[in-house]
Formats: C-alpha cells, structure tokens, sequence
C-alpha cells in the first residue's frame, strides 16, 4: 500500500513556494531598480536629440547621454557616433533631484 506524507509534502511545497517568491523578487527588483553612480549598465539609444541621446536601461527606465559624454574628443553631431537602436555599455554618473539619471560613454574606455 502506497501511503502520502500530507505534512511532509504540504513542507515541501511552502518552501517551493518562499524559494520562488525570493527569486521573483530578486529579479523584479534587478530590473526596476534605480542605477547606482559609477556602475556599468546596458543601454540601449531610444531617441536622438540635439544634446545628446535619450537611452533605456534596467528594463525600461530612461536616462540621458549628453553629448560631451560620448567621446574624449569633440563631437559636432550625436548621430555621427550613435544611432536610435544601438546597444551599448554606459556608467551612471549622475543623478539629479529631478530623477533624471546621467550617463556617460566616454567614461567607460
């Protein structure tokens, strides 16, 4: 006769769960989280501006390249070095009251 360890399993299955639920906040908390100043991230360019570029990180959140942050050596047009749709590598390297986020290419190299 084949016998079921309610307790046992009812056990097993609540710590399945708390181990799911940990890994599910982990991760939604690694793509929703605000970047950190002086950390790489992976960004990818959403827009173009005359300034500098509007990019997406961390699943969704925006921030801005500025022109002089692209290079060491003078830039004249942001889209002769980037185009809408470029993955590339960025610091975090500054973050306003205003929740505007800043980061830099050149301070990658």
């Amino acid at each position: 006769m084949v016998t079921y360890d309610l307790k046992s399993n009812l056990k097993h299955d609540a710590d399945l769960v708390a181990t799911l639920a940990t890994s599910a906040n982990l991760m939604i908390k690694d793509i929703s989280c605000d970047a950190e100043v002086g950390k790489l991230y992976e960004c990818t360019v959403k827009s173009i501006l005359e300034e500098g570029l509007v990019i997406e990180y961390n699943g969704g959140r925006h921030g801005l390249l500025h022109i002089s942050e692209l290079s060491t050596e003078e830039v004249s047009k942001v889209s002769y070095v980037l185009s809408v749709g470029e993955h590339i590598t960025l610091k975090c390297i500054k973050k306003n009251f205003s929740s505007i986020t800043q980061f830099s290419l050149k301070a990658v190299a």
